[in-house]
């Protein structure tokens, strides 16, 4: 049995999730009709954490201590991407993929 299995959410946590849902929405309307890149689509997300933070009544120090939390949670995938990333480009610069691949 889980802890949390016989608790309610509370009134401020679902106006966390409403504006959650709020920032996929705009993220994917910003996306199809105004050509946001993953920088708008990353500030709408970090936006979101602010005011998720906000309404659940944390101090400044916690909303950021909190988000930090979860940045270290997903460090390691963003740096095994951008290893990739550059590894594909500096093949792509000196020519030398086409021939890898073929």
């Amino acid at each position: 049995m889980s802890v949390y299995e016989n608790q309610n959410i509370m009134p401020r946590q679902t106006i966390a999730l409403i504006i959650l849902g709020a920032a996929f929405a705009v993220s994917i309307f910003g996306l199809l009709k105004m050509n946001w890149g993953l920088n708008e689509m990353s500030a709408a997300f970090v936006l979101c954490a602010a005011l998720a933070g906000i309404v659940n009544k944390m101090k400044p120090g916690e909303i950021v201590n909190n988000f930090m939390n979860g940045i270290k949670n997903t460090l390691m995938g963003s740096f095994i991407i951008g290893i990739a990333r550059s590894i594909q480009w500096a093949l792509q610069s000196g020519g030398l993929i086409d021939p890898i691949i073929y």
